[in-house]
């Protein structure tokens, strides 16, 4: 993709529809916004015309460009090309490339997604410029700071946020006990509910990439980790990877840039049944978490679609923000403890029931999409502001 940032990617529209400020920069966030822009080209008379920022951010293809092909996602109109940085600097480039595209654009509103250093960089700079902020996945807490930088990213960018539109009923009541105004929040249900049960229907026709692994169903267990909590401390670390490692099962981790770099800084590789593969596209992912025994992940994405697919899922965190997971017996917790994470491996199993609902009707994007068309609509006055 090319890095202009200056000039449109594609050519230039002449609506007369308001426009929308849509910012994106990580997979997450792609999985996401493909939802909200395939729904909005499916409309008849779409309410506004969404502009679609790529920060870089993720820069990797298979980490990037991979979701654009996959998800039917039209090309971002621009690309900032900031690529990877300490967050501080990475905020910092975010701001200074993204602020002349509200010169070029004037939007009514800006969109963002989830708990990146892109979302909570673009909030920042929609705020000095006065444009309102809306912001998907609101409202979550694991209520630690230590090393957890998207638990900062997530608060900043809520109390930024004009309209916070949650994935679940309990972040809305985070919010409201936070002291927002009933005005600003609004439980919508989860876009990645929404993109699971239509690309489950592909799996179903058998598109399937653990039988072309050489796997068999059931019969080997998936991986994701990417946390900064996770991925900082060496002996830390490879207790986690070693506990993987001695599965009886085979364990596949599709490697993140942030581990296989400290993975070769280290010199570490396994042994016996851990098998680091690279980045899947979201079809590959999917596939692979359909078919596995259980999903080891510290992703709160991949920690959804584990729910969504029926999986037992292993957090290797404290504590995740997605409570609800937990809660319904579908998910548990083992921190840092590797004895905990081994014994979960071979005992862990949910339940039979998997409550519905919690994370919405599967149609979030048409809520969202309304939400942000009666904002740029009928932009509320300062009482908005004001504690309920």
């Amino acid at each position: 993709m090319a890095h202009d940032i200056f000039a449109r990617m594609s050519s230039h529209l002449t609506s007369d529809r308001k426009r929308v400020l849509t910012v994106v920069g990580a997979r997450p966030q792609f999985v996401k916004a493909a939802v909200i822009s395939r729904r909005l080209r499916g409309m008849s008379t779409a309410p506004f015309e969404e502009i679609l920022v790529h920060t870089g951010q993720h820069y990797d293809p298979m980490l990037s460009d991979v979701f654009f092909k996959e998800l039917d996602m039209a090309p971002p109109h621009y690309h900032l090309g900031v690529g990877s940085h300490e967050p501080a600097v990475q905020a910092g480039i975010i701001l200074e490339r993204l602020d002349p595209i509200f010169d070029q654009e004037w939007p009514e509103a800006l969109l963002v997604y989830g708990d990146t250093t892109s979302t909570l960089a673009a909030a920042l700079c929609a705020t000095y410029r006065n444009v309102p902020v809306v912001h998907v996945e609101a409202g979550e807490r694991a209520y630690r700071r230590t090393l957890v930088p998207e638990e900062s990213n997530r608060v900043l960018t809520d109390h930024t946020a004009m309209l916070c539109l949650t994935a679940t009923e309990r972040a809305r009541n985070y919010l409201l006990h936070e002291g927002m105004s009933p005005a600003r929040v609004r439980f919508v249900g989860d876009p990645m509910y929404d993109l699971f049960k239509w690309a489950s229907t592909r799996h179903a026709a058998g598109h399937t990439s653990s039988a072309a692994m050489g796997l068999s169903k059931g019969e080997y267990h998936l991986a994701t980790i990417h946390r900064v909590e996770n991925t900082t401390d060496r002996k830390s670390t490879l207790s986690l990877l070693g506990t993987l490692d001695a599965s009886s099962k085979p364990v596949i981790l599709p490697t993140h840039p942030r581990l296989r770099n400290a993975l070769k800084r280290w010199n570490w590789t396994p042994q016996e049944n851990l098998r680091l593969i690279g980045p899947l596209g979201y079809f590959q992912l999917l596939d692979l978490l359909m078919d596995c025994d259980v999903c080891v992940t510290d992703s709160g994405g991949v920690s959804r679609e584990a729910f969504f697919a029926g999986k037992p899922c292993i957090i290797p965190l404290p504590n995740s923000w997605w409570v609800e997971v937990v809660e319904a017996g579908w998910a548990v917790e083992t921190g840092n403890d590797h004895w905990k994470l081994a014994k979960a491996l071979q005992t862990f199993r949910p339940p039979s029931y998997a409550p519905e609902g919690i994370f919405g009707d599967g149609d979030s994007a048409l809520q969202i999409i309304e939400s942000i068309a009666d904002l740029v609509e009928h932009r509320p006055s300062e009482e908005i502001w004001r504690s309920h």
